[in-house]
């Protein structure tokens, strides 16, 4: 039985056409995600889907790398889509996504859990920190789903189920931020894994931060359920640990089939354990004082499919930390873009 919530998929496409008719079936919405123009350039652009009129988008902020297009809502019967981007003036981007329904099949995918999800639990003092800027040295650029759950005490741990082959956690770390941080990651309460981040080793060059650190992974596990648990061991001096996703590789087929861990997801049976809960009650006291709560995600977060706050991935983003710094495909007065949403009719 699937659980509630949505799906997307990422599409990677190096020439910008995104016109894979496997790819795009059964999809509700589109979004992309890149570098916006810099403050000299156009600040507006022009979208038509499906032969409608052009009508003219302005980007969320400049120079930034963000998600800075979210459609409206498709209808996912009508077999074929087009959505042409046109007037683009020093737009990168980085990736697309869309929103799947519940016949898209998942068999060899990646899903992308926010840190946002209610499949995840978090116990202790966690942060919750919305509407950030992380410098890369080039482009600063904004969390997957404009946030992160952060943690600066020892103690604090997070637990996540899920039914798959193999999971990786993702983070931002910031190596102009003295000290390190020692975190422990537990698969089902047998493998564990001590590792420590220190911004006194690894640095690569020229950058201050990045997002899409990898903090863990563990890619050869048997197919079922599984669940990873994380601790924070020690901190040092002014360091952090700040989580915003994680991506598994799925052992089901479709989202109906997906297991529902929303009511037991990752309940810890320490009697300090402040919640059991969604990140949201276990993190507002945390939260930085004056920081608007995190939006939800873009509009998928309305439509309703059935995982809880995942993402399906085509192609994973960024296993290295620094990989995706420049890897934006930048679109110089590209005079039009055509992406083709196909669909097979029911």
């Amino acid at each position: 039985m699937g659980s509630t919530g949505d799906v997307m998929i990422i599409m990677d496409d190096t020439l910008m056409v995104f016109s894979d008719q496997t790819q795009w079936k059964t999809s509700t919405s589109i979004a992309f995600v890149g570098n916006t123009p810099h403050l000299y350039s156009s600040q507006s652009f022009m979208v038509a889907i499906d032969g409608a009129q052009d009508e003219p988008v302005t980007y969320p902020e400049p120079e930034v790398n963000c998600q800075w297009y979210t459609s409206h809502m498709l209808n996912d019967s009508d077999g074929s889509h087009q959505i042409v981007l046109s007037q683009l003036d020093k737009v990168s981007v980085d990736f697309a996504f869309i929103t799947a329904g519940e016949n898209t099949p998942l068999a060899g995918q990646t899903i992308i859990v926010d840190d946002s999800s209610p499949e995840i639990n978090w116990s202790g003092q966690w942060q919750e920190r919305s509407n950030q800027k992380f410098p890369a040295g080039v482009d600063q650029g904004r969390p997957f789903g404009n946030g992160t759950h952060a943690s600066t005490n020892v103690g604090d741990s997070m637990t996540f189920r899920f039914a798959g082959t193999g999971i990786r956690v993702y983070g931002v770390f910031n190596w102009t931020v003295p000290g390190n941080t020692t975190a422990t990651f537990t698969l089902d309460s047998s493998e564990s894994s001590f590792k420590t981040f220190s911004s006194a080793f690894d640095r690569p060059p020229n950058v201050q931060s990045v997002s899409n650190f990898l903090f863990f992974e563990s890619t050869d596990l048997h197919e079922g359920n599984h669940n990873l648990t994380i601790h924070v061991t020690e901190i040092v001096r002014e360091q952090s640990l700040i989580i915003d996703y994680l991506t598994y590789q799925p052992s089901f087929d479709s989202i109906k089939d997906k297991p529902d861990f929303s009511s037991t997801a990752g309940i810890i049976s320490d009697s300090t354990s402040s919640t059991t809960g969604s990140p949201a009650s276990s993190s507002t006291a945390g939260r930085d004082s004056g920081v608007p709560a995190r939006p939800p995600l873009p509009l998928a977060a309305i439509i309703g499919g059935a995982m809880g706050g995942a993402v399906l991935i085509l192609t994973l983003v960024a296993a290295s930390c620094w990989s995706r710094i420049r890897s934006r495909r930048s679109s110089q007065k590209e005079d039009r873009q055509y992406i083709r949403v196909k669909r097979p009719r029911s």
